[in-house]
């Protein structure tokens, strides 16, 4: 059936080709797009006929990049995929679930292939419709790194992790977050902590301090940190930015998120109750101001329990720490996806942001 429609097509296409202005403004842009799918041939699209459900609509299923990416990257790694499938007129569905590796950073290995992951933490693009309806519809295609997507609205600062973004990085991903934003619990959660950590009336510099990959660089000479884990503050200059920045913004609070156990006994002890935070297992990364040796990686996990559940836990307790992020007052960034996705949250409210190493001191 469909290579009678794809010759057909053809012939229409050939025709247009003569009246594209005519066209363009007759055609809505998803019947083109729908019309493009069967003549293309260097688009790489393949439609998959999984059922008879919802025949006149194409559904875009998007499939995790890396099974070993954390919530924050799947969910950047993601977008340009979701915008692809509107801008192509295609109904966006992510599927976490029906994958071949385990995602071991979002999922619990017991419901692994029994829940989709992505589900677990942020909103589909799309409401209309389910993914168990979807893989029984007339039209799927699956995501692939062969379809020309356009990367050209997710720019290198944005892969850097830059921060504060140009307008038009922040306009795209601000709809997008719009549309895969974190779930109503993670949200709830978050308000209520931060509620309880936060005193009434007073301005708060949020300070996120990432440290997992200073360890790898030290540990590994050959390493060269990249993007968003470039590492821009050590541990004994973010406690002399984090005074300078209290005394400009004449702020007395500062809300502390990290990853390591150490940084944060050393800010606690520093600062005293100007430091709040939001107490959660975290990794060891460091020991007495040095890098856990290679082979010592038991170590790091000591904080993290087998509890039910616990990569799931682990990744709700890190994302309620990146939404109270998103709600202080201005921000220190040291780097990684949870700063830039705490500003998009933000809104691109904060009164002040800083980022060393981002041609900021």
């Amino acid at each position: 059936m469909y290579n009678n429609i794809g010759k057909k097509c053809t012939e229409m296409i050939n025709v247009f080709t003569k009246m594209k202005k005519v066209v363009k403004k007759v055609l809505p842009k998803q019947i083109l797009n729908i019309i493009k799918i069967f003549y293309k041939k260097d688009n790489n699209i393949e439609i998959h006929k999984l059922g008879i459900r919802n025949p006149k609509k194409i559904f875009y299923v998007i499939k995790i990049f890396d099974s070993h990416w954390g919530s924050l990257s799947s969910w950047l790694c993601s977008m340009p995929r979701v915008k692809f499938a509107l801008d192509s007129g295609y109904v966006p569905i992510i599927d976490f679930k029906n994958i071949s590796d385990f995602p071991s950073m979002l999922l619990d290995i017991d419901k692994f292939k029994k829940e989709n992951a992505w589900d677990l933490y942020f909103t589909q693009p799309q409401i209309d419709y389910s993914l168990d309806e979807v893989l029984k519809s007339s039209k799927v295609i699956y995501s692939s790194v062969k379809h020309n997507i356009d990367y050209s609205n997710f720019s290198r600062s944005v892969i850097n992790g830059n921060l504060p973004l140009s307008n038009i990085d922040f306009l795209v991903l601000k709809k997008l977050y719009s549309l895969c934003h974190l779930n109503d619990e993670i949200i709830r959660t978050a308000m209520n902590t931060k509620n309880k950590l936060f005193p009434a009336e007073k301005k708060v510099l949020g300070v996120s301090f990432r440290r997992c990959f200073e360890r790898l660089h030290e540990i590994n000479s050959d390493l060269t940190p990249i993007g968003t884990h470039i590492i821009r503050l050590t541990l004994k200059q973010l406690l002399i930015r984090i005074r300078e920045l209290l005394k400009l913004y004449n702020y007395d609070l500062f809300f502390f998120t990290t990853d390591d156990r150490e940084s944060l006994t050393v800010v606690k002890e520093e600062f005293g109750d100007k430091c709040i935070y939001n107490e959660r297992p975290l990794g060891h990364h460091f020991e007495n101001g040095n890098p856990i040796p290679k082979g010592q990686e038991e170590k790091m996990i000591v904080e993290f329990y087998k509890r039910e559940k616990d990569v799931y836990l682990r990744n709700i307790e890190y994302l309620t720490d990146v939404y109270i992020l998103s709600q202080c007052d201005s921000l220190l960034s040291c780097g990684g996806t949870a700063d830039l996705f705490a500003y998009i949250i933000n809104d691109g409210k904060y009164e002040h942001v800083v980022q060393p190493g981002n041609g900021q001191k």
